[in-house]
């Protein structure tokens, strides 16, 4: 149960399915119990967000074995169906950087540093901006415990608070 934090927003997740196709989560919000579903890929890839985004094909960031130095590239449509058919479209590049300690409030990790550098195109037309995010991958967690990205109008992530793994 990964508990995350957005900007001020505390959740609980909850991995309710998983099979060799999707990683499905349930996210509880601390604040007022209210839930929201996310899908994943296997290897942590949003295909929907807990925000009520879509990504066509999924966001791509993650591929496994995760080797340092190793790069690709990324390219997704994000789409919010129940407001607009498109958001944006993104392109891009991930960098597998390297190992480093993190530390967040779950604890002291040792991680694998991921960057990745984008470019959003906003469906309306208007002028396409730089969004640069970096995850700390660590493997006996399974995930990612943070995420940080940025926007010329917006910083964003998350950061792990506790978790527990089931081991089935």
């Amino acid at each position: 149960m990964p508990h995350e934090t957005s900007g001020a927003h505390e959740h609980e997740d909850r991995v309710s399915f998983t099979d060799d196709k999707v990683i499905l989560l349930v996210s509880t919000s601390k604040s007022d119990g209210k839930e929201v579903d996310s899908s994943w890929t296997t290897e942590w890839n949003a295909v929907t967000s807990i925000g009520g985004l879509m990504y066509r094909p999924n966001a791509g960031i993650f591929r496994f074995p995760l080797r340092i130095g190793g790069k690709h590239d990324v390219g997704y449509e994000q789409l919010r169906p129940r407001v607009t058919a498109a958001e944006n479209s993104t392109t891009g590049s991930v960098k597998v950087i390297g190992w480093e300690t993190v530390e967040v409030p779950a604890g002291k990790f040792r991680a694998i540093r991921i960057e990745v550098e984008s470019t959003a195109r906003p469906s309306d037309g208007s002028r396409a901006y730089p969004r640069d995010l970096a995850y700390w991958y660590v493997p006996e967690v399974r995930r990612w415990v943070k995420y940080q990205g940025t926007t010329p109008r917006n910083k964003f992530g998350s950061e792990l608070l506790e978790y527990k793994l089931n081991e089935n």
